[in-house]
């Protein structure tokens, strides 16, 4: 790359461009428990949406107001009523897309609720030994 040596000279000089080593997308470590994903957030959609990905290694997002936005994998065990009623809420919601959105594409399908005549389908009997299991520990920073 080249610089003038100041604005009023027509004198250029070559500057070397410093190197950045590559590294690989995740950290590789002996205890496969644990890895770091090394990266940047690609979107933050409460301070602004994709852009400047061609520049991987620049983060335009300003750190001192907006923090950083890591990818998660979460999980969550819901049970009976609650989970009855969360499944009915998703069917409730992707039936009005359906409807709204694409009608007409028999490849995606309107979605039935289960039907439940006996409560004790309900309960939570088989979850009780897996639930008392220790959880897995997650490092998501």
């Amino acid at each position: 790359m080249m610089r003038r040596n100041s604005n009023d000279s027509d004198e250029y000089q070559e500057i070397e461009q410093p190197t950045v080593p590559l590294q690989p997308l995740i950290d590789v470590q002996i205890d496969t428990r644990e890895r770091f994903f090394i990266g940047k957030d690609y979107s933050n959609s409460y301070h602004k949406d994709f852009e400047f990905l061609e520049k991987y290694n620049e983060d335009y997002i300003e750190r001192e107001k907006c923090p950083r936005m890591p990818w998660h994998d979460e999980a969550l065990v819901v049970l009976g009523e609650v989970a009855r009623d969360a499944a009915r809420h998703f069917i409730q919601r992707w039936n009005i897309h359906k409807r709204e959105l694409c009608m007409n594409d028999n490849s995606i399908p309107f979605l039935l609720p289960k039907t439940y005549d006996d409560k004790r389908e309900l309960n939570d009997i088989n979850w009780k030994s897996f639930l008392d299991l220790t959880p897995i520990p997650v490092n998501a920073q």
